[in-house]
């Protein structure tokens, strides 16, 4: 099926949207892991950064078949073709941030716990409901042994230790206002109330959990304990004023339904 088959058969049948897109893009797989590898080695970066632009790379791929329904416009190229300009722009992001994370030492965190939101998202849909700490392990696990060639060695062997939150996080980060002092007591660990958020947002579509973990990006990996910026965020989707706001204010709902139900 090409690009252009895929939009008009999802405009024909709207209900069946996630079900074709997953379904086309896992017959991409290979395109988009060579293009990774290819902007890997053409921007230099280091090799364990290479499953963080596949995934970069996959989430462009998402979004640019999601601007064809939006803008109900017709692909006038090939998805190859779309997506070697695109894994482009992914690797000249990447490589932005790649030397900073690896002297610090984030980079191999931030990978896996990105991976580990990843996994809960898809377990989740799933299971129709949040997956225990065992479920999230043994899957993660078993995903990561049939999808890398050596997981002990590329560090994508997960424990309860991975769960285990460092940081904590205010939920007043998610505010406008920054400076508005939270009332006792403490809130939920950072990176656990991120994922949780990731996860119901990725319930609603599996683009909001895309935007959601984009923009939380900052805490999943520890880097810190605010969401980055949302502008930058809507940007890297494609996303138009009043579909940022849309979005930003679902992830935001969101945020107070599961702080509520910590509380």
């Amino acid at each position: 099926m090409t690009l252009a088959e895929l939009i008009t058969t999802i405009r024909t049948h709207p209900g069946d949207e996630d079900t074709l897109i997953t379904g086309y893009l896992a017959t991409k797989t290979r395109t988009i892991r060579m293009l990774a590898i290819d902007n890997t080695r053409r921007f230099g970066l280091p090799r364990d950064t290479q499953p963080d632009l596949e995934q970069e790379i996959m989430l462009s791929a998402y979004t640019l078949i999601r601007t064809f329904l939006t803008k109900n416009t017709t692909p006038e190229w090939s998805f190859s073709t779309y997506m070697r300009r695109r894994a482009l722009n992914c690797a000249t992001q990447l490589t932005r941030t790649a030397g900073a994370n690896h002297l610090s030492g984030m980079g191999g965190q931030e990978r896996r716990q990105r991976y580990l939101a990843t996994r809960k998202a898809e377990l989740t849909t799933t299971l129709a409901r949040t997956p225990t700490t065992s479920e999230l392990l043994a899957y993660a696990n078993q995903h990561a042994q049939a999808t890398r060639k050596n997981p002990t060695k590329q560090g994508m062997v997960f424990t309860r230790k991975d769960l285990t939150p460092t940081r904590t996080l205010s939920t007043d980060a998610f505010r406008d206002d920054y400076d508005y002092e939270p009332a006792q007591p403490p809130d939920p660990p950072a990176t656990l109330l991120a994922h949780d958020i990731i996860t119901q947002c990725a319930h609603h579509s599996p683009l909001l959990g895309s935007i959601a973990a984009h923009w939380l990006r900052p805490i999943t990996s520890g880097q810190a304990d605010t969401p980055g910026s949302f502008t930058h965020t809507a940007r890297a989707f494609t996303l138009d004023r009043q579909q940022a706001d849309a979005a930003l204010a679902l992830i935001r709902d969101t945020t107070r339904h599961i702080t509520g139900e910590h509380e």
